[in-house]
């Protein structure tokens, strides 16, 4: 784990805090924050644990980027439920999944679901994540989305939802953003 540690740290900052699993339902997946690299830019949050049980032969961790005055809320929660959820399945999060909709995901904010893709934010070497048995990890960017944007993914497919990303090109760290949809 000491190398995915080091690469993450490389790309997102030094971890600055971690939450372990309840202790009533335990798990063999944390979330950790990292303090991110770009001073005034987005924190980013991981699973940590994920990739040690691959889900239909892939190895995942979570990410969710977070605008940097919005707090840990629920965040750390969110995660473990998630990777509780992909546990369970067996099943890993895919490019192009819509996760819920659900209720409110944030307090005060329009998302009801996540979207899963790859993290276009950071460099393609990010991407390069290995186990120490070489392994690979395919890391999921977890993007809040609302309910009009779930219903465009759903009647329209995940490839025209992100030609639509492309277009608008919105910055998805901003939860205050608009919807798209």
């Amino acid at each position: 784990m000491s190398s995915v540690i080091s690469h993450l740290e490389k790309y997102l900052g030094m971890i600055d805090a971690g939450w372990p699993p309840e202790e009533d339902r335990p798990s063999p997946v944390q979330a950790v924050k990292f303090r991110g690299t770009i001073r005034g830019g987005p924190i980013p949050y991981m699973t940590l644990g994920l990739s040690a049980h691959p889900l239909h032969q892939i190895r995942q961790e979570l990410l969710l980027l977070a605008p940097p005055d919005f707090g840990d809320r629920n965040i750390p929660a969110l995660l473990l439920s998630l990777a509780e959820e992909a546990l369970q399945s067996k099943r890993p999060f895919l490019r192009g999944e819509v996760i819920g909709p659900r209720d409110e995901i944030f307090d005060g904010f329009p998302f009801t679901a996540f979207y899963a893709t790859n993290p276009v934010y950071f460099p393609d070497d990010f991407l390069n994540l290995r186990t120490e048995s070489g392994n690979s990890i395919v890391i999921a960017w977890l993007i809040p989305i609302t309910d009009s944007e779930v219903q465009f993914v759903r009647e329209h497919g995940w490839s025209k939802f992100e030609d639509l990303l492309e277009q608008h090109n919105p910055n998805l760290t901003d939860f205050s953003r608009s919807s798209l949809a």
